[in-house]
This record gives C-alpha cells, sequence and structure tokens, in this order.
C-alpha cells in the first residue's frame, strides 16, 4: 500500500536477467545499500555527461510496494519498450516474476488488494524521438493475480462507463475489510458517481450520486462515503458537501477559494477512526501555517491540532498501510517527518542518519504489522533510490536506483546559501555547482521558481543537474512571496512582481558575484510559469547582470493576466480576487503594472529571449508568448519562440520534455557558452 498523501526505473545497461540478478541477490544477502550503489556508479565518474533524456525520462523501474504481509514486492519494469509487472518474494523463495499488462500498455501505477491480488493503472503509449510516452487516451484499472493470472478489467461488466470515461483508475477507498471490492468514482449522464466495483468480475454497482460538478469523493474508514467535492463552473472555488442528517441526498456546508490543492485552505488527507472524522490540512482560524487537524465532517468542527511546525507549512502526511495518519511531514530545506509515535520517530531519524542526514527520505509502502516498509531516498546526488527497511533488524537493503546512469560522478553538489535581501529580510537559495567546481567562475543560470507560491527544496532536480552537468552553475532563491513558509512570508510578495520579489532573486546573484563564482554579463535568467515572468522582467530589468533570458509559460502582461483570470475565472471570484491581491489591481494600480509588464517594454530590450509555450496551455495562456514575441520582433529584438503541440502547463510528456532540454541548452551555448 502506497504511504503519503499529497505529493513522489531501472535503464539497463545491461541484461535483465543480470538486473534481477542483483535484486534477488541484494534482498537474500542484505547487502549494504551504499555498497551495491558504489558498485553500479564506480564505473561513471569519469564518464561523458549523460544525454538530456537521461535526466527526466520516465524511469524503466520503478513504483514498487509491499504486499500486505511485506512477503512480496511489485514492481514497474520496462524493458525493450515494453512494460511488465515484477513480483519479488523477498524471503527469496520464490524469486522475481514478470507478467506483461498488454501490448502497448504504459503501467502507471500497482497497488496490492492481497498478497495474491493487486491493481494495475495502465494507459496506451507510443514512441516519439526514441522515447517512450504515454498517449491521451483512456485510463484504465485491471486486477490480476499475483502471477499475471485471472486479469480484471474493473468496470468491464458495465460497457457504458468504460464507453464514456476516458479515466476509470481512480480508487477512493480499497475497503480493507471487503478484499473482494474497491470504491471508485465514474461518470455517467455528465455527473461524476461513486461505484462499488468487484475486483474479481470487474462489475460496478452504483453508491452515491454526484452532481454535474462532483469531482471528489472521500469515504470513512468503514468505506461509506461522508463527504463529495464539487467545483464551480469557474474553476475558482470548491463545495463540500455532507450527507444530510435525514440520511437522505447530500446538504452544502462549506464554500473555500481555489487555485490547487498545495494551497486550499482545507484538504483531507486521511479517514480518522470516528465514522464522521478526517485528518486535514488546514490553516485555522486565521493561523500562519498549515497543519493536520482531526476534523469532524458532521459538525465541521476541528477536534484537535495533530501537527504542526512553529516556521513551516505541513505539506502532507504519512499514512499507515490502513490509510491513517502516522506522521506530518514538512520541508525545512530537506524533507522531515515529524511522529507522535516513539518508535516510527526513533526509525525516522535512523535511517535519516543512513544518508548522514543530507537527504529526503521518505517511507512510501508498509506491511500491515510495519516489520517491513520501503523507502525512497533522493538529494541533490541521489536521483532516486529504493531501499527495502527491516524494521525489526534496522536493516537497510538496495531494491534498485530509478537512474543508474546519474551517480556521484554525474550528479552536482548543491549548496543551500543563507543571504539578506536589500531590505534585510533573511532569504535562503539552492547554488548548484558544476561537477568538481565549487570555487571557480562558471556561467550561471539564475533559475526563479512558478507560482508564485510554491518553493524549491534541496532535492533532485532534473532540469538544475542536467544544466549543471553541461557545466553551468545554477541558482534557485526562495524569494518572497514563495509557499511552504506560512501566509505572512507569501503575502509579503502581494504587489511585488516586479519589485521586492525581483530583487530577491537579483540579491542572491549579487552574493554569488561577491563570491567571485559568477560575472556579470555571463549568466542566464531562465524560468517557468511565475519563474518565466521573473525572466522576462530579470531580461528587461538588468541587461547589465543577463545575457539572455528564457521564458517557458511564462507571464509577459499583467494586464493581460487579470483580464484572462476575470474572464475564465470569473468576474469578482475568488481566484480573480486572489490575482488582484498577488499581482495588482488594473485601474488603482495601473503605472506600476505598466512598468512591471515585460511585453509593453519590448522596444527597451538589450538581451536575446527565448520563448516556449505549450498550446493548449489554460494555466498562463499561449497569448502571452505569443504576443511577447510579436512585440520583440516589432521591436527588432532578437527572439526565437517554440510552441509545443498537444500540451498544456509544463509537466510535459518525455518527448516534449526533451525539446525543452535540447532547446535551452542550444540557446545557452549561443549567449554564455562553457569555456
Amino acid at each position: 500500500m502506497q504511504l503519503f498523501a499529497l505529493g513522489l526505473g531501472l535503464e539497463p545497461n545491461y541484461s535483465g536477467e543480470e538486473v534481477v540478478s542483483q535484486l534477488n541477490y541484494a534482498i537474500r544477502s542484505g547487502v549494504a545499500a551504499l555498497m551495491l550503489l558504489s558498485s553500479f556508479t564506480l564505473a561513471q565518474a569519469n564518464a561523458a555527461p549523460p544525454e538530456a533524456a537521461a535526466f527526466f525520462a520516465t524511469p524503466a523501474k520503478r513504483d514498487p510496494s509491499l504486499s500486505p504481509s511485506g512477503r512480496y514486492a511489485s514492481m514497474i519494469w520496462r524493458q525493450d519498450d515494453k512494460f511488465y509487472i515484477g513480483i519479488a518474494d523477498l524471503n527469496g523463495v520464490e524469486g522475481t516474476k514478470f507478467f506483461s499488462v498488454g501490448k502497448d500498455t504504459m503501467v502507471i501505477s500497482l497497488n496490492w488488494l492481497t498478497d495474491d491480488r493487486l491493481l494495475a493503472e495502465y494507459t496506451d503509449i507510443e514512441k516519439i524521438d526514441g522515447l517512450i510516452t504515454y498517449t491521451d487516451g483512456s485510463r484504465r484499472m485491471s486486477a490480476f493475480d499475483r502471477d499475471g493470472g485471472n486479469p480484471t478489467t474493473l468496470f468491464s461488466g458495465n460497457r457504458g462507463l468504460t464507453r464514456r470515461n476516458r479515466n476509470l483508475s481512480t480508487v477512493t477507498h480499497y475497503l480493507y475489510d471487503d478484499p473482494d471490492h474497491v470504491l471508485m468514482p465514474a461518470v455517467k449522464s455528465d455527473r461524476l458517481h461513486l461505484y462499488k466495483v468487484n475486483v474479481n468480475t470487474g462489475k460496478a454497482e452504483l453508491v452515491e450520486k454526484g452532481s454535474e460538478n462532483t469531482i471528489y469523493w472521500f469515504a470513512n474508514y468503514r468505506g461509506d462515503p461522508i463527504l463529495r467535492v464539487d467545483v464551480s463552473d469557474y474553476g475558482s472555488y470548491l463545495s463540500f458537501f455532507r450527507k444530510a442528517s435525514d440520511g437522505k441526498g447530500w446538504e452544502k456546508f462549506k464554500r473555500l477559494e481555489y487555485q490547487d490543492l498545495t494551497t486550499i485552505e482545507h484538504w483531507p488527507l486521511a479517514f480518522g477512526q470516528e465514522p464522521t472524522t478526517q485528518y486535514v490540512r488546514a490553516r485555522v482560524n486565521g493561523e500562519d501555517r498549515f497543519g493536520i487537524y482531526l476534523y469532524d465532517v458532521e459538525k465541521d468542527e476541528y477536534l484537535r491540532k495533530v501537527f504542526d511546525h512553529p516556521e513551516f507549512d505541513i505539506e502532507g502526511a504519512v499514512l499507515s498501510s490502513q490509510g491513517t495518519v502516522l506522521a506530518g511531514i514538512y520541508y525545512d530545506d530537506r524533507l522531515q517527518i515529524m511522529s507522535d509515535q516513539a518508535r516510527l520517530q526513533g526509525d525516522i531519524d535512523w535511517l535519516n542518519q543512513q544518508f548522514g542526514n543530507d537527504a529526503n527520505v521518505m517511507p512510501i509502502s508498509m506491511s500491515s504489522r510495519h516489520s517491513r516498509g520501503l523507502v525512497f531516498v533522493s538529494s541533490p546526488t541521489i536521483a532516486g533510490d529504493y531501499y527495502l527497511f527491516d524494521r525489526s533488524r534496522r536493516q537497510l537493503s538496495v531494491l534498485f536506483q530509478t537512474r543508474p546512469d546519474l551517480g556521484p560522478g554525474v550528479l552536482s553538489a548543491t549548496e543551500i546559501m543563507s543571504y539578506q535581501a536589500r531590505d534585510g529580510l533573511p532569504l535562503k537559495a539552492y547554488v548548484t555547482h558544476p561537477h568538481g567546481n565549487r570555487l571557480k567562475s562558471a556561467p550561471l543560470i539564475v533559475m526563479p521558481h512558478g507560482g508564485p507560491e510554491t518553493r524549491d527544496n534541496y532535492d533532485y532536480d532534473p532540469f538544475v543537474q542536467f544544466l549543471a552537468s553541461r557545466g553551468y552553475r545554477v541558482v534557485q532563491p526562495n524569494f518572497r512571496g514563495s509557499g511552504g513558509f506560512g501566509r505572512a512570508f507569501a503575502e509579503k510578495g502581494y504587489g511585488e512582481w516586479g519589485g521586492k520579489m525581483q530583487d530577491d532573486v537579483t540579491d542572491a546573484v549579487q552574493q554569488l558575484i561577491a563570491r567571485g563564482i559568477a560575472q556579470p554579463g555571463n549568466m542566464c535568467i531562465v524560468g517557468i510559469s511565475y519563474g518565466g515572468y521573473a525572466a522576462l522582467y530579470g531580461g528587461l530589468q538588468s541587461p547589465d547582470l543577463y545575457r539572455c533570458a528564457v521564458s517557458i509559460a511564462g507571464v509577459s502582461d499583467l494586464f493581460v493576466m487579470l483580464e484572462e483570470e476575470k474572464r475564465y475565472g470569473g468576474n469578482g471570484g475568488e481566484v480573480h480576487q486572489y490575482w488582484l491581491k498577488s499581482i495588482g489591481d488594473p485601474v488603482r494600480d495601473r503605472d506600476r503594472l505598466l512598468a512591471k509588464s515585460p511585453r509593453l517594454h519590448a522596444q527597451e530590450y538589450q538581451v536575446p529571449v527565448l520563448l516556449m509555450h505549450g498550446e493548449d496551455d489554460g494555466v498562463v495562456y499561449r497569448s502571452h508568448s505569443i504576443y511577447m514575441e510579436r512585440a520583440l520582433k516589432e521591436a527588432g529584438k532578437s527572439v526565437e519562440y517554440i510552441e509545443i503541440e498537444d500540451e498544456g502547463h509544463p509537466g510535459w510528456k518525455d518527448d516534449k520534455e526533451l525539446v525543452r532540454y535540447q532547446a535551452v541548452e542550444r540557446f545557452l551555448n549561443r549567449y554564455i557558452p562553457v569555456q
């Protein structure tokens, strides 16, 4: 069972049989994890940098999960452009066996029902430019015996539903006391209903009816539906419904502003131990930071605070194999886990120590009695490794690396840099140095994050590591307005697009210049979404620093941004109101917005610009890049625009990500080449 809420393969250089042998040897012998890993990476230290796809392409071996008893581990395996499910006997008796879900099918995720049966989510695939990627077709869920026998496609007993639904792969509840059924949503007559689905026959039985706006269902520990969530017509708020007091139908009792699930003020994480309770991530009674609370749906009452932190927002939770909350998750620089269970906290502390307290160590799957667990480990120099944790013996063994080509000889160290903004505000940035060059000057990539109410962490970042592998230094500032540090810190960025938020980015750059490891004119500012705006404005504001600018899905005109949010988010709606606070009022703040909109100053640009945008982007519309290109061309400036077909906001499929990486590399080589 997967263990976390809110928020996580092997590309073999040798035959599949050799990899299976390595895996089985590690499991049988309990070989020390770092010893086995070093054997995989020893020969890579002096190799040429890997191709771009090695940093971001969907791993060929991924998503392991433990069976309820902890005896078996499932995994997704891609070999010779085909996808398989691998089942390893961790006791070493049955070895590792593989079976296929179907031809031209990509397995997306796996989850165990019992030790003998599991669920697989899958979709169709295609191969583009040598990369395997998924299509935009239907997602389905099938159940299989542990050996691949008795396959059953869920909802197959209801052909009308399979014809009408593109996505039939979401599980609302695993019904732990009923191994023959799960709860799943499906659309019928343009309404999202909830069904009880037999995992042996595929037949679905209607449990509850939703509305035309329903997007989520939640159940209690027994599997009884207790909460329905609907979205407004413009997507600007969510309405919460509970069972009516007479037991018939549903009644609305809460409405919340909605941008995304990381910023919404109240969101369920897991069910509680009582029929009407849930664990939720929330900001309660005007508190500054998110915490985890035990909440009663029927009473609309927060019963008690379970986890919080005095400096950082709680980002999510570690769940038990039965779906209840064991620990809270937050980030200072790296991932931190806090539990009120002494033994579990001791295990977490011990696991962190095995990696020098310098990695993000996340429990992802646990046996029903918690005797065995799977752990995912990542850091700037660890691209994502899975380990088997024997809890009783305190023994850690490697399962596999997701990116074995990216060892210490390839990945670059990241420095946590503390600095002060020009007005004295303490801030942090992450500086990733080219491998082997921590002290000497190198071309600098300045990379402000998107959001703006998100943040960067001390972790593996494929784009950053790709650029560092090419000899670039990369700095990622967590400027004021970033998320994860509480409401007050986020609100410090309100009205500061192109103002103090931009100054915070510049101040991080100035510190690197003062240290002698960056030079004005030998740097490029690169960003996605809000970061794309910051790149465009930085290129306009500071041509003395930046030699070029790259905006990917970036905002170019603040007036256009506000008008689009008004049109598509509803005039006066919560999302529109948020952007008025974040950016400014187009009437009251007209002069400031004029000054801070890069497109309106195309004539002043002195640096070349690369623009990229998905043609179907519904977050930042492609009009921003189209208008920016047009304005720069009319002004006689240097600009290149690449439109990505059939893609939305970044988070693109592998073949389109390859276009992005290669285009940025070419652009940087043209203007700030590594010597």
